[in-house]
């Protein structure tokens, strides 16, 4: 059975990040399940395996004055920001006894939110040499993921309805020529932004169909 633990309100990084890793090490041994975790962060810089300090624009003094918190990371990329009104999701997954590979992996991640976002006539596309999805060159998705012995931890984030504002002080993901986006600002105008909720619904069946997962047991906090 596959397991989803959706947070309804939004936790800290630090808290999440060991619960990521308790599951991990439990599914490399046996003693558990595969596992998604969807959720919102508390405002968070996350600087993962490739960050350069010049990627953060503010001091970390200043950061905390913003309320926001910065944490060095064992995800892949560069720097990054979360916070409430993105969607944030951590799959647990075995990729050996999937057969598949790590590219493989990013790729599926990329083609279930570019699914997701088409159910709300967003056109979304990947960018050769960039993971994460694209509106045009505007990034909506990021990617960051860590594996260890095929065993999947960190993951990925999109952008519902945050605000975009901490994005200006950081160089997201290390890319100086793109902007970052979100779904509430390149939706039609006929079209309302889904809450954290309704989004989770659109995209967890399409998780599912691309992770050829049929038996789910979702439970809410």
């Amino acid at each position: 059975m596959f397991e989803v633990l959706i947070y309804k309100n939004p936790q800290n990084y630090d808290t999440i990040y060991q619960q990521q890793i308790e599951r991990r090490d439990k599914l490399q041994n046996g003693m558990a399940e595969e596992y998604l975790i969807l959720l919102e962060h508390t405002p968070v810089f996350t600087a993962g395996r490739q960050f350069q300090q010049e990627h953060l624009l503010i001091s970390p003094e200043l950061c905390q004055q913003r309320g926001i918190g910065f944490i060095h990371t064992d995800r892949g990329g560069d720097i990054t920001y979360h916070g409430p009104g993105q969607l944030v999701g951590y799959p647990i997954l075995n990729l050996a006894s999937r057969a598949m590979s790590v590219h493989q992996y990013i790729r599926k991640l990329e083609e279930t939110i570019m699914d997701t976002l088409a159910c709300y006539r967003i056109p979304t596309q990947t960018i050769k040499s960039l993971t994460g999805v694209w509106v045009e060159d505007r990034k909506i998705a990021a990617i960051g993921i860590g594996v260890k012995n095929s065993i999947t931890w960190h993951g990925f984030s999109i952008n519902i309805n945050l605000d975009l504002t901490p994005f200006q002080w950081i160089i997201p993901c290390g890319i100086t020529d793109k902007k970052v986006t979100s779904l509430k600002n390149e939706l039609k105008r006929d079209i309302p932004c889904p809450t954290h909720e309704e989004f989770i619904r659109i995209f967890l069946p399409i998780f599912c169909k691309h992770f050829c997962i049929s038996e789910l047991s979702i439970t809410e906090i």
